[in-house]
């Protein structure tokens, strides 16, 4: 893996670096960008290019052209002598329509949390993580690991970026085909789904079914201004095609599995299903196999679950399993089981968030997400040293 860190701090910058350096071990490349500011003044060329020549390509590569994941500093107040604001969000932006790079992980722009109790995540952000610098060397961000604080939230950047970039190649022969079917899903598989989500893949949709019809194309021309978009269409494709898979992922992400009402991972699944698993009465009243699912929730699932709902595509892209509620609950074989469940004794058991692990609920703290629906009512372990907030989002817990 490449990654390259971008602040105006090289202090910061290094300490970064030996960050994950150190978790990421031999066979990685982490680097900081020693002069960024040429390398940004490329890519608003590009842009200057695209916008004047109808499209563009790249000539002389930066490093914002060769890198795995990018780690940006939000407030770039030092990168620019002249004065000019550069922030790590225009960066982001930037790199996502006018250069062959790959994930970017914007620092320090909301709030200096660790665990964001809304849940929500920043749609409108157009980098792929927004995340405190203190959270940067955690492992749990890079790789899968049995390390204590794992927010839920999170997919390991290490396997992720490959995903991205292979479904990127994807769309990029598929520009003018729905978007739906890159992803195999179905319009119903969208049950549920908020007005912002819908609207997000299309403006102008009425119904689903409509957004069945959606290309990549007509996303960049809802995302962008027309020039910019006629542009970007007109350059070759991996271009346009990276940018759509990125925000496509985004918004599967922060928009439609967060809620956990069109999607649901596996983990969250067990929690209100428990009858889809093979587990037998003794392992559900015991705490030690509950929590020794972490990861493995998967693994628990009866086959003819996984193959009525589980969605391939879209577990790729977000780093972990995820189904389609809708799948679930017209398969004739998981109704048959919830209808004939006598819901027997359980452990007293909850997910926690931040740990992504099933804990016992008297040693949770429960707090309400942010997306105002019937699933908001979620838990954490509440670690100490780790900042929770909006802490007001505990009030309405018990």
């Amino acid at each position: 893996m490449i990654v390259r860190i971008c602040d105006d701090d090289p202090d910061s910058a290094e300490t970064w670096v030996n960050e994950i350096a150190g978790l990421l071990g031999e066979g990685h490349s982490v680097e900081r960008i020693a002069d960024p500011l040429p390398a940004i003044q490329v890519l608003v060329d590009r842009k200057k290019t695209a916008q004047d020549a109808g499209s563009f390509e790249i000539g002389e590569p930066t490093p914002f052209d060769d890198f795995d994941v990018l780690v940006v500093d939000y407030d770039l107040i030092h990168i620019d002598e002249g004065g000019n604001r550069t922030t790590g969000e225009g960066v982001a932006r930037l790199v996502k329509a006018y250069s062959r790079g790959n994930l970017v992980v914007v620092l320090n722009q909301f709030s200096k949390i660790d665990f964001d109790l809304t849940m929500t995540g920043h749609l409108e952000s157009w980098a792929d993580v927004n995340i405190d610098s203190r959270s940067v060397g955690e492992t749990s961000l890079w790789k899968s690991s049995d390390t204590q604080f794992a927010p839920s939230y999170w997919a390991p950047l290490l396997s992720l970026a490959d995903e991205r970039k292979a479904f990127a190649e994807k769309l990029a022969g598929q520009m003018d085909q729905p978007i739906l079917a890159a992803l195999d899903l179905r319009a119903e598989d969208l049950t549920g789904i908020s007005d912002q989500a819908f609207a997000f893949l299309s403006e102008s949709a009425k119904a689903l079914d409509q957004l069945e019809a959606v290309t990549p194309a007509e996303f960049v021309r809802q995302m962008l201004a027309k020039k910019d978009a006629d542009a970007l269409l007109a350059s070759p494709p991996e271009f346009a095609a990276r940018l759509v898979a990125s925000r496509i992922a985004h918004w599967l992400d922060r928009s439609v599995w967060r809620p956990l009402d069109a999607l649901i991972d596996a983990a969250h699944l067990i929690e209100r299903r428990p009858y889809l698993t093979t587990a037998d009465a003794d392992q559900m009243l015991d705490l030690g196999w509950w929590g020794s699912l972490r990861d493995g929730e998967l693994g628990v699932l009866r086959g003819e679950v996984k193959s009525a709902a589980l969605l391939d595509q879209i577990s790729r892209l977000l780093g972990k399993p995820v189904f389609s509620s809708a799948r679930l609950d017209a398969d004739a074989f998981s109704t048959e089981l919830a209808s004939s469940y006598d819901y027997p004794p359980t452990a007293d058991v909850v997910f926690a968030e931040d740990t992504s692990r099933f804990v016992e609920r008297s040693t949770a703290k429960e707090f309400r997400a942010g997306f105002g629906n019937f699933n908001d009512r979620r838990f954490v372990e509440y670690l100490q040293g780790k900042d929770y907030g909006p802490v007001r989002r505990f009030a309405f817990g018990d």
